[in-house]
């Protein structure tokens, strides 16, 4: 294989995969940091807040912590129902803020903090019998199409997408070369056949053997 032929392959792979690359982060901080999913984090936390709290004035904190197990089962959410003054009533608390807790109930406002793997929500409500709870949960980000999956469905992604570019950047970098490699060849076969020409050809007699 010629050397031009390879350094531009290899240049035209290189680039495809860290423009790739490029995409796939700039993607992934961009949907982090999107107000449309925050807001659409906020407002599911809120009505999973509501619900629990009906279901914890109509029957009691064994009912609303079966709600809540109901709820990390089908969607991984872990969740707690806490009273104003920050006590468990119901569900279990994964390791709430105490920051974000105060801040929430403070604020009257859902409140959202990223850590990790996981996106830590603060909603608190008022019953229709005037009490005040905080719902705080835990839920699990959410990352964008291309790191979603399990570790092997990323590899296979990742390798079927190398795989892919490398075929393109071959394709393209022979289209690129092909008339380049035609003229060298052309220049080595007239090069060697003109030394072939002068090899072989009489050469004009010297003046000491005249």
């Amino acid at each position: 294989m010629s050397s031009i032929f390879l350094k531009i392959f290899l240049w035209f792979w290189l680039t495809m995969v860290l423009i790739a690359l490029a995409f796939a982060v700039v993607l992934n901080l961009e949907s982090e940091a999107n107000p449309s999913r925050q807001s659409l984090t906020g407002d599911a936390v809120a009505l999973y807040g509501a619900s629990t709290v009906e279901v914890f004035e109509a029957h009691g904190a064994g009912a609303a912590t079966d709600f809540l197990e109901r709820l990390n089962q089908s969607s991984h959410i872990r969740a707690a129902l806490l009273t104003a003054d920050l006590k468990d009533v119901a569900g279990q608390a994964p390791n709430p803020d105490p920051d974000l807790l105060r801040q929430a109930a403070s604020t009257g406002q859902v409140q959202i903090e990223m850590r990790g793997n996981f996106a830590y929500a603060v909603a608190p409500m008022q019953s229709a019998s005037g009490k005040r709870y905080l719902l705080f949960a835990e839920l699990p980000r959410r990352a964008p199409g291309i790191f979603r999956g399990s570790l092997r469905q990323q590899l296979l992604r990742w390798t079927l997408a190398v795989v892919i570019s490398g075929l393109v950047c071959y394709a393209l970098t022979r289209y690129l070369t092909y008339p380049i490699l035609r003229l060298r060849s052309a220049a080595g076969n007239i090069a060697t056949r003109w030394g072939s020409w002068c090899a072989t050809s009489t050469r004009w007699p010297s003046a000491s053997s005249a």
